[in-house]
């Protein structure tokens, strides 16, 4: 399944045929993040009211029952991270504040307050020992998992930045921002490797083992090779800004949605479009 946010609901679409297959009710009025749970059975939905609401909820996706709201604030809650390997759920929220929580619980763990605006994206390292984030304050920082110690704050995007992922084990780091760049650097010694130009602003980013996928303004979809150091895909096909992307490798599928309401489904491997339809029910 793929899912897509509505209007306080959450939509399900079958990826082969772009067929509705469920909706969920009972959610925030706008959703930013859309994560399952370790074990797929459940479902953190994160959004709010901008400017008056953040909320996470956990949805059990057999029965479509909001069990709980998990997590609370005064602005929306951007994305969600699970930490590998540890019962932790780490929160981006426009407050400027990430929220480490424990799933044993809901109990919250931590906040850690080390960015100036809104945090963007999350991600943790392939090994669970680090937690990279992306915000609106011109900078990506990495911090300690365990401790929430900072260990690195990257500040070559110069501009808002959009999108962060971890490539080995969080010893180096990708992100994009409103510099219309990819860079990838090191955390040791937060030491730029290379950055290359994009033809527009990027948003949140998705990775694989060999690449990461950035949806962007311009109307395309990219694919940055981690061996070359290079775009090897600029793929062209929505008429508005692609604002979102999803991956599924064992299928060979990615997905994007676009600021129009469309969602296309792709072939990973030569980029052809298998299919497209706008989301709404």
């Amino acid at each position: 399944q793929l899912f897509s946010s509505g209007y306080h609901e959450l939509l399900a679409w079958n990826p082969s045929d772009g067929a509705l297959v469920a909706r969920f009710a009972n959610l925030p009025q706008r959703i930013y993040s859309v994560l399952p749970s370790a074990d797929s059975n459940k479902i953190f939905v994160g959004g709010g009211t901008p400017g008056f609401l953040g909320e996470v909820r956990l949805l059990d996706r057999a029965t479509g029952i909001v069990e709980k709201e998990v997590v609370r604030g005064p602005d929306v809650v951007l994305d969600l991270a699970l930490r590998p390997g540890g019962q932790e759920l780490a929160i981006a929220m426009a407050d400027n504040t990430i929220r480490i929580l424990q799933l044993d619980n809901y109990l919250q763990k931590r906040v850690i307050a080390s960015h100036a605006d809104w945090v963007t994206q999350l991600a943790y390292s392939e090994d669970g020992k680090r937690l990279g984030s992306s915000s609106r304050d011109k900078s990506a920082k990495v911090t300690d998992a365990e401790t929430g110690e900072l260990l690195g704050s990257y500040p070559g995007h110069a501009s808002a930045v959009r999108g962060i992922v971890s490539i080995q084990e969080g010893k180096q780091w990708i992100s994009v921002g409103a510099d219309n760049k990819v860079h990838r650097w090191e955390l040791e010694n937060v030491k730029k490797i290379t950055e290359v130009a994009l033809g527009g602003e990027p948003n949140r980013l998705a990775k694989d083992s060999s690449s990461v996928w950035i949806p962007n303004a311009d109307k395309h979809w990219y694919r940055f090779d981690l061996a070359s150091n290079a775009i090897s895909t600029k793929q062209a096909g929505h008429d508005d800004w692609v604002t979102a992307v999803a991956v599924h490798v064992a299928t060979g599928k990615l997905a994007t949605g676009s600021l129009d309401g469309s969602i296309r489904v792709w072939n990973l491997a030569d980029a052809a479009l298998i299919k497209t339809w706008v989301g709404k029910p």
